[in-house]
């Protein structure tokens, strides 16, 4: 039988562990629900790092073919516009990788993204994107998109 002082060293023990776990799952629960406001079949991009702003569905801006000029578009449930503001980017096309460009109607740097690959933050080199697209962004679409994209 234990003794009380080694009942309480176990109990603050799996106390700790359980603590880890529930923000372990926390946090892992929180990225995922962000970018499941981007449909299946689109490219969205996000103001913040995150894939998130302001709560679901905010300051998110999708596309399903292309978008030549962020500067004529806004992010859903603002008025801010996309134009050199986004800080987090998710491909979820159906077949395709998209390009994110640094300039407006698809020139400048840019980077791809394959199918299913997404960067909650575009400042840093951890994810899928290249450091320092952060807020540099003007034009994206996916790589078999048609010419008579606006």
């Amino acid at each position: 039988m234990l003794n009380a002082k080694t009942l309480s060293r176990v109990r603050g023990f799996v106390a700790a562990i359980v603590m880890s776990f529930a923000l372990l799952v926390g946090s892992a629960g929180a990225a995922s629900a962000a970018t499941s406001d981007c449909p299946q079949g689109w490219s969205c991009v996000w103001r913040d790092s995150g894939w998130v702003t302001g709560g679901k569905g905010a300051a998110l801006y999708k596309f399903y073919q292309c978008e030549a000029y962020f500067y004529k578009v806004t992010y859903a449930g603002t008025g801010i516009g996309v134009e050199q503001s986004v800080s987090s980017v998710s491909n979820k096309g159906n077949y395709d990788s998209a390009r994110y460009y640094t300039d407006d109607a698809y020139l400048g740097y840019s980077f791809l993204l394959e199918r299913g690959q997404g960067d909650s933050n575009l400042f840093d080199a951890l994810g899928w994107a290249p450091k320092g697209y952060d807020d540099s962004l003007n034009s994206a679409k996916f790589v078999t998109a048609t010419s008579t994209c606006r």
